[in-house]
């Protein structure tokens, strides 16, 4: 009966359709054209025909501009996050260093109290690195949040392809109901013309329905078993902890360490901690603040102390033994080397590796080209693929260059009887204009 009311509908539409219309404006008629049905589960399995084309638009469907854009979106936010704590840190260090010449300079005046007197000039940096402490710590809190927020959508991008295909299969095997033999359901009603133009019997998806099939088939609906499919996978993905959720993937990593590498300058900056503390529950969180003030007080560090130490230990490559200009760092091993000297390396002394070494000829396929790791002591066969470019580490380099050069600065300063900010003057045209820290693409 379901079937004849939307046979009438459709009908009615067409004659609709063909009548004369109103004219409307472009507007409206957009908006009619995109607008679609309700949704009307279905009354009968699918057909064979309709399944092939469920499985053919799993397979042809493509998620890389999805993966792109939030990958995309990830990397800004690290960036800008990265921008605005190295803004701080700048300015934190230009504090400082008006500080220390002022006291080297021997200017300063003792008040009655004994306090060393401040120039305003300090007194207006003061001001303005504190509003920009209480800046920074909001929006990094609120990119970090929304960081998390881009893994969820990333993690459910990557469920969603194998839904769909189990919703396919699930829907490809759906048990089909026993249709009667159309011939005698046409003895039955009477008609006995077996050559009648209505014997659909050859076609492969014309199916004739059992009288009571409206009323007793429990055809399952494609869309509500993939929406019901989704809404367990979330369940379950929500049910993890945090610390199963981001504390291990790569991208959550490389934006916390982005960030306490622009939050802490200088060589004597604490290490990052493990990944395992970042979403310490009520009684780690207590038995950690056991721990920690145990070991001031001891003097001494537990191995499950020591943290997140970067990988680069020094900002001269091995290879080359020299400044790192473009650092190409390794996701397995952690090592960092200068691109170009890696891939000569690559060039001259890398082993191809076949999965099927039984196989001869084309038979082995392409292979994978690999090299021992050139740091010493590494025992790790590399891939370039597992590569990249590490800008944590040019920042490093190019904050080690600048350091230098206001060391060298200050020696000639010195002599001449006068203090010269180089590093800190390059960047005062930019601070100067600096009044509120804003992460770029995140309104949140």
């Amino acid at each position: 009966m379901s079937s004849r009311r939307r046979l009438v509908s459709r009908t009615n539409q067409d004659a609709a359709a063909s009548s004369p219309a109103a004219p409307r404006t472009q507007a409206s008629s957009s908006a009619s054209r995109s607008a679609l049905p309700p949704y009307e589960p279905p009354v009968h399995p699918l057909t064979f025909s309709a399944k092939q084309q469920l499985n053919t638009l799993v397979d042809d469907t493509d998620y890389g501009k999805y993966r792109k854009h939030l990958a995309t979106a990830i990397t800004t936010l690290s960036n800008s996050t990265v921008e605005s704590n190295d803004t701080l840190s700048l300015a934190r260090m230009k504090l400082e260093r008006q500080v220390e010449r002022r006291k080297a300079r021997g200017s300063q005046r003792e008040d009655e109290e004994g306090e060393t007197e401040k120039t305003e000039e300090e007194v207006a940096m003061e001001e303005r690195v504190a509003k920009l402490e209480v800046e920074v710590e909001r929006l990094t809190q609120e990119a970090e949040l929304a960081t998390r927020e881009l893994i969820d959508y990333s993690e459910e991008l990557k469920r969603q392809e194998g839904l769909i295909r189990g919703v396919a299969e699930k829907a490809a095997t759906a048990p089909r109901p026993q249709h009667r033999n159309p011939r005698r359901r046409r003895a039955a009603d009477g008609s006995d013309d077996d050559n009648s133009d209505d014997d659909n019997s050859d076609d492969p998806d014309f199916e004739v329905p059992d009288a009571d099939a409206d009323a007793g088939a429990d055809t399952p609906s494609v869309t509500e078993l993939l929406a019901e499919a989704q809404a367990a996978a979330a369940a379950q993905y929500a049910a993890k902890s945090m610390r199963a959720r981001y504390a291990d993937n790569n991208d959550y990593q490389t934006f916390k360490k982005h960030v306490h590498d622009a939050s802490h300058h200088g060589a004597n900056a604490p290490p990052l901690p493990p990944s395992s503390a970042w979403f310490p529950s009520a009684t780690e969180a207590s038995a950690q603040g056991r721990i920690t003030r145990g070991a001031a007080n001891n003097g001494d560090e537990s191995d499950e102390d020591l943290v997140f130490a970067g990988a680069v230990s020094s900002l001269k490559c091995p290879l080359t033994l020299k400044l790192f200009e473009v650092p190409y760092s390794n996701r397995v091993c952690r090592h960092t080397f200068e691109k170009s000297a890696l891939l000569e390396m690559f060039e001259r002394g890398a082993t191809v590796f076949y999965e099927n070494s039984q196989a001869r000829g084309r038979n082995r396929g392409p292979g994978v080209r690999k090299l021992k790791c050139p740091s010493s002591g590494c025992d790790v066969m590399l891939e370039l693929g597992e590569f990249y470019e590490d800008e944590m580490v040019k920042r490093q380099v190019k904050r080690a260059k600048a350091a230098e050069a206001a060391a060298e600065g200050e020696s000639e300063g010195e002599e001449e009887g006068q203090a010269v900010d180089v590093d800190m003057d390059s960047k005062d045209q930019e601070f100067d204009g600096y009044e509120e820290v804003q992460v770029a693409g995140t309104q949140m």
